[in-house]
């Protein structure tokens, strides 16, 4: 069970559709929360590779929207930034809730490993991110490409609203399989 809303923007509440506009993250935390949603760059900080995302940024019960990939600042991330790294750092910093968000235009699923039973993490289609933009000044292309550059924030002053009830999966994985070819 879930759903994601934009509320209150000049064409009313943005319904997102499930699997087309988002999915929940294997091993999502559970929750029905409204909360103001703003965007968190790549969601890193990091002094030893000279990038902080949330350098003047308070999260804290915020929805912590987070885009996918890391700088091309001339640091290797690794494991600093990945999905498991990025909701760590979010939910330490107080996010009641995670949205991924990737350039692409089409939603793919996610694992997360470590369970925050108390908030919800998602991965969300660009569509979701050229709603939450809106009115912004910035659009998808700008907000994406300044991303790259410089630690990018943005207090957007918009509210979401995230349910999910998820059932955990104890060591759940995901994987991008489609087939196994028997012999192989």
């Amino acid at each position: 069970d879930a759903a994601l809303t934009l509320k209150g923007t000049p064409f009313g509440d943005v319904r997102f559709l499930y699997g087309d506009d988002f999915t929940v993250c294997t091993n999502s935390g559970s929750a029905n929360l409204t909360a103001e949603v703003v965007l968190v760059g790549h969601g890193l900080s990091s002094p030893d590779r000279e990038w902080d995302d949330y350098a003047d940024l308070d999260v804290s019960g915020k929805i912590a929207l987070i885009f996918r990939g890391t700088p091309d600042n001339g640091y290797h991330w690794g494991e600093a930034g990945s999905r498991d790294s990025t909701l760590a750092e979010a939910v330490k910093r107080g996010a009641v809730g995670v949205v991924f968000v990737t350039e692409r235009g089409s939603v793919q699923g996610a694992a997360v490993h470590e369970l925050y039973p108390r908030v919800p993490s998602l991965y969300a289609s660009s569509r979701v991110l050229e709603h939450v933009l809106m009115n912004t000044g910035w659009d998808m292309k700008r907000f994406t490409e300044a991303t790259k550059e410089k630690p990018t924030h943005l207090v957007t002053g918009k509210r979401m609203q995230i349910r999910t009830r998820v059932r955990p999966v104890k060591n759940g994985h995901a994987r991008d399989v489609v087939a196994v070819l028997e012999g192989s």
